[in-house]
């Protein structure tokens, strides 16, 4: 079987007790090292809560078993941008919809910003391109309409066709990038009366060397 083309034995799906710390390690360290071919492409989307480190502006994760004051449970963002960095891959897309929590008593919007441009040498060039539901500390959004968190729900959305601007019954990059910043935006402020504003990290422009990368395809 294949998920949009995608052959079933080059996905891997974590959820709830089976997306434990050890989970994403496996198969972050383990399993993607061994699917990974030279010059191929690597997509990965994570729903989580997360937090901010309010000293550094560091993110982490905050897997199934873990409590947000305990930091060794904890998978950093960090740590997945270096097990990308060690493929052989030309590029990687990830797609994050983060709902922001503490560590304690502070207000997940104290201190510093999240950190998305640190990332390791290898992963430079726009060989990362992060697709991120929330600026800065804003809150995601549930959308009970879609099922799912307003970011999420035109992600899926854009990657099924409607991101297609050009009408070439493909989805790239920037195409995906455009569409969730601007419904998700809109969105947000018609019906929340709260932003949220998507970004994508690099910026992508036309000229962008990521920006056409191809996500989906409509037959």
């Amino acid at each position: 079987k294949q998920l949009n083309g995608i052959p079933s034995s080059h996905v891997q799906l974590l959820t709830d007790e089976h997306a434990l710390k050890d989970d994403f390690i496996e198969v972050f360290e383990e399993w993607l090292p061994r699917q990974a071919e030279p010059g191929g492409e690597v997509l990965i989307f994570i729903a989580s809560r997360a937090l901010v480190n309010p000293s550094t502006g560091a993110v982490s994760f905050i897997p199934h078993e873990a409590d947000p004051a305990s930091p060794l449970r904890l998978m950093s963002l960090r740590r997945v941008h270096d097990a990308l960095a060690r493929l052989p891959i030309h590029r990687a897309v990830l797609m994050m919809d983060l709902t922001w929590t503490s560590s304690g008593g502070e207000s997940a919007a104290d201190g510093k910003e999240p950190m998305w441009d640190a990332v390791p040498a290898g992963l430079r060039g726009e060989k990362l391109v992060q697709i991120v539901g929330t600026s800065e500390h804003e809150q995601a959004h549930p959308y009970e309409e879609g099922r799912h968190g307003l970011f999420t729900y035109f992600l899926l959305k854009g990657l099924s066709g409607a991101a297609d601007r050009d009408q070439n019954s493909m989805v790239v990059v920037g195409e995906l990038c455009g569409y969730v910043r601007e419904h998700v935006s809109v969105t947000a402020k018609e019906k929340y009366r709260q932003p949220q504003h998507p970004l994508c990290v690099p910026p992508l422009t036309a000229a962008s060397k990521s920006a056409g990368m191809p996500l989906s395809q409509m037959k």
